[in-house]
């Protein structure tokens, strides 16, 4: 018995060692119960002669503990020999399938994939950093309502202002101011023509005052009008970007900004609403001042 220990012992030596670093504990543990074995069998052979019988009963006692530490390390062997068969054909699978997908792409289809995933990463950066400079340029601009609102108030205010008084118009009026001012010299008294001079002083003062006029409102509307335009084109480029954004934007804080906005827009309409009241007020009263002078002609 105790020979067959010894060759299983040394067998499962011989079996463990070549295992992983996960069954070196379970292959020093064979080493060991094959020292203690070899101990024993050494013991057994010099104490072949008659023994007490304490004696006997502990060598039996020890024996009896190592066969059954051995069987349990002959357990032990066996399940990590069928872990290990397991890991085998894992591994065998996996190279299996390696070597099938290799077969079934080329390797220059890989080498163009990886090419276009590359491009696609490079398309999809270039997009992000676009969407951010075009969310930076949206904060500021005008919701499309609202921006149709002040474009329905600046096509009412150019209506009105072809009411007015054309610059060509105003020249003509200065003319023929200077003219009845030639044909009341020849045609009036003096005392007459003194006063007619003083008032047509005033009136040609007044005249020179509402051109001045005129010419700030036609300014004003001139600026309008650019005003409207980069607010036209700013708007169609926000459109077209907008077509081609990936993410949302920040919609809270682009209202935000588009309120304030709208407010200064609806500050702009107010004073050019004054401005055409003003610029009214000055036509009629250029056209009193015309009719006047045509009174004193008379």
């Amino acid at each position: 018995v105790l020979s067959a220990l010894a060759t299983v012992g040394t067998e499962v030596v011989h079996h463990e060692k070549a295992r992983s670093k996960g069954e070196a504990a379970l292959a020093h543990r064979a080493h060991d119960l094959l020292a203690t074995v070899a101990q024993g069998v050494a013991e057994a052979e010099a104490m072949l002669h008659p023994m007490p019988e304490s004696r006997d009963k502990e060598l039996r006692a020890r024996i009896e503990g190592l066969e059954a530490q051995l069987a349990e390390a002959v357990d032990q062997r066996e399940h990590y020999r069928r872990e290990a068969e397991d890991c085998n054909k894992l591994r065998q699978q996996n190279s299996d399938l390696r070597d099938q997908l290799m077969e079934m792409v080329p390797k220059s289809d890989y080498d163009v994939a990886l090419g276009l995933l590359k491009q696609a990463t490079d398309e999809r950066d270039t997009i992000q950093r676009d969407n951010a400079v075009l969310e930076n340029k949206l904060r500021g601009m005008v919701p499309r309502k609202q921006l149709d609102s002040a474009l329905d108030m600046c096509e009412q205010l150019k209506q009105e202002l072809r009411g007015m008084v054309p610059q060509a118009e105003l020249a003509d009026a200065v003319r023929q101011v200077e003219e009845l001012t030639i044909r009341l010299q020849k045609s009036v008294p003096k005392e007459k023509l003194a006063v007619a001079e003083a008032d047509l002083q005033l009136v040609t003062a007044r005249c020179n005052t509402l051109e001045e006029e005129n010419k700030i409102l036609f300014a004003q509307h001139k600026e309008a009008s650019e005003r409207y335009s980069k607010a036209q084109a700013e708007l169609d480029e926000a459109t077209e970007a907008i077509r081609n954004m990936v993410p949302r934007v920040d919609l809270l804080k682009c209202q935000s900004d588009l309120r304030a906005s709208v407010e200064e827009g609806a500050a702009a309409a107010a004073a050019l609403s004054k401005a055409t009241a003003s610029l009214s007020e000055t036509t009629e009263q250029l056209w009193a001042s015309r009719e006047k002078c045509e009174s004193l002609s008379a």
